[in-house]
């Protein structure tokens, strides 16, 4: 049972008298706001907007140095290098320290971008025919490569299966199936 079924009539008179309530607390609302001035209450609000302003500002200035494009490319290229590290089971620290350079040396990547995806080499990715399966599914998503991109990514990639001193047949084969999702 709501507010107004105390009102033995139809539901006409109850909408009547909800207007007729409405309309004499809004008066009363108005007659305060009016009488004690909304002076302290819009200055807090000025004040709010002028920080949000503020904080949207400098977050626009920050994202209008980075191509959002170029850094998507760059994360996935470094989640990529993450699987082939962690290809045969084991995060060793020569690719740990390959991977973490590469992050620090690349422009494209904002600071606190690049601090989260140095943490997250650490942790174990997903299966690599899940990921493979992503790429795959994603490549019309997601910006194109030049051919000079590709190869300098190829490239990359050889020197991090090889900085532990062992270049297998299943790292090969892994960075030919990457380049080749890549090239398509």
């Amino acid at each position: 049972m709501g507010l107004l079924d105390i009102v033995p009539l139809g539901s006409e008179a109850k909408a009547a008298t909800s207007g007729v309530i409405g309309a004499g607390m809004g008066a009363v609302a108005g007659f305060v706001w009016g009488r004690f001035g909304p002076s302290k209450e819009l200055k807090l609000l000025k004040k709010e907007h002028k920080s949000l302003k503020d904080r949207v500002d400098e977050l626009e200035r920050r994202l209008g140095n980075v191509d959002q494009d170029k850094q998507t490319i760059a994360v996935i290229k470094v989640s990529i290098m993450r699987q082939l590290a962690w290809r045969d089971g084991k995060l060793k620290d020569a690719e740990k320290l390959f991977i973490y350079e590469y992050i620090m040396k690349h422009l494209d990547l904002e600071a606190d971008v690049k601090v989260e995806a140095m943490l997250e080499v650490t942790i174990a990715p997903t299966k690599f025919s899940n990921y493979l399966s992503f790429l795959n599914s994603s490549k019309n998503k997601l910006p194109a490569l030049t051919v000079e991109e590709i190869d300098g990514f190829e490239s990359a990639l050889i020197k991090l299966a090889s900085c532990d001193g062992v270049y297998d047949k299943r790292e090969e084969q892994f960075i030919k199936q990457i380049i080749e999702a890549c090239s398509k």
